[in-house]
């Protein structure tokens, strides 16, 4: 990507670290440290709400980045195989790591676990949901369930490579909005059907045309970025709750798709003044690590906190010492075992291309 575009690259790093970090912050505060005393940082309705929003922002942030990343590939089933080749190298090993991690942290503290539900969720078969939940459907690191969305929209946009950037993004947009369409007609008696034609596919569809509207060097008046940004306290306190009839509906997709559309309007629709591209990308960087071990480091922050240590200073403390502490790890995990992971993977694939490292200013596949 041109020198001129840094900006907003470190824009969409940002907003991966804040929606990242956001999800993991509402799970650690309302999941996890609130039966340590029973104290609510946040309104339950409104941490729901922003968890579910800052989800909204990563599949938004994924149609986005994949059409921006993807310009020498399209045209050819060739770029579509590199394509879906390093997509399962960057998602799939890591996902498969803190699985792993989450078994051993379940077998250690004593949760319910069970072999065969976890070498499913390995490769995605997914079982119904256990007791009341927004998502109809459920992977042993549960978390899991949007990388569920993010596979199947990269199998999508994979096969539309061939057919050109705009004519990709359309033909994507088109299947599904179809897909969606024919679930609400006839909604399907499989869970799999049910789940693919769930209404929140819809959510990568403004990430697309968002991705189109960058790389043809557009950009959103300031006027209207800051009447965006302004917007977002009024969408998270006017729009009604999702109803739980229908699980990953049309209401979800307005309740928790409307904040995130503002937010992603107003940090990269234009230029946005930062401390620097090394201090935006940081948290970029460590967004999935920071996704996919939150929940194991969680589980087992609070045994040896709530357990061994009594929890002094309470869910305050927690929430103080414990969200560093998960930053820290997921950097770590990040630069130790996920890049040179991915990079080594990419290798042996027969791609050669530089480290991350070396593409400061570029979203790479």
């Amino acid at each position: 990507m041109p020198a001129s575009e840094t900006p907003r690259v470190a824009a969409i790093q940002a907003l991966r670290g804040l929606a990242a970090l956001t999800v993991a912050a509402v799970h650690f505060v309302s999941g996890f440290l609130h039966y340590i005393d029973g104290r609510t940082f946040i309104p339950v309705g409104l941490s729901e709400q922003t968890a579910s929003a800052a989800v909204a922002l990563f599949f938004m942030i994924s149609g986005c980045v994949m059409v921006l990343s993807t310009r020498m590939l399209f045209g050819s089933w060739r770029g579509a195989g590199t394509f879906w080749r390093r997509r399962l190298v960057r998602v799939v090993p890591p996902y498969w790591i803190a699985s792993g991690l989450f078994a051993l942290v379940a077998l250690w503290t004593g949760l319910p676990f069970e072999w065969t539900g976890f070498w499913h969720s390995l490769v995605f078969w997914i079982r119904p949901a256990a007791g009341a939940s927004s998502v109809p459907f459920s992977l042993f690191l549960w978390p899991g369930w949007t990388l569920f969305y993010e596979l199947m929209f990269y199998a999508l946009f994979g096969a539309a490579l061939v057919l050109g950037q705009r004519r990709a993004v359309i033909a994507a947009t088109l299947v599904i909005v179809v897909a969606v369409m024919a679930g609400q007609i006839a909604p399907p008696d499989t869970l799999f059907l049910f789940a693919i034609t769930r209404p929140v596919a819809l959510l990568f569809i403004p990430g697309m045309l968002f991705g189109i509207w960058l790389s043809a060097r557009r950009t959103v008046p300031a006027a209207l970025r800051w009447l965006a940004l302004a917007g977002v306290p009024f969408a998270f306190a006017l729009l009604p709750a999702p109803s739980p009839d229908a699980p990953l509906g049309f209401g979800y997709v307005a309740w928790a798709g409307l904040p995130a559309l503002l937010v992603m309007v107003a940090a990269v629709g234009g230029p946005l003044r930062l401390a620097g591209v090394r201090a935006a990308t940081v948290m970029g960087d460590a967004s999935y690590a920071i996704y996919l071990l939150h929940v194991p480091f969680a589980h087992a922050f609070m045994e040896v906190f709530n357990r061994d240590l009594s929890h002094p200073g309470g869910s305050l403390a927690g929430l103080v010492i414990g969200l560093p502490l998960l930053i820290a790890l997921s950097a770590a995990f990040y630069h130790a075992v996920e890049r040179p992971l991915t990079a080594r993977l990419n290798h042996l694939g027969g791609d050669h291309r530089p480290a991350r490292a070396d593409l400061p200013h570029t979203l790479a596949p």
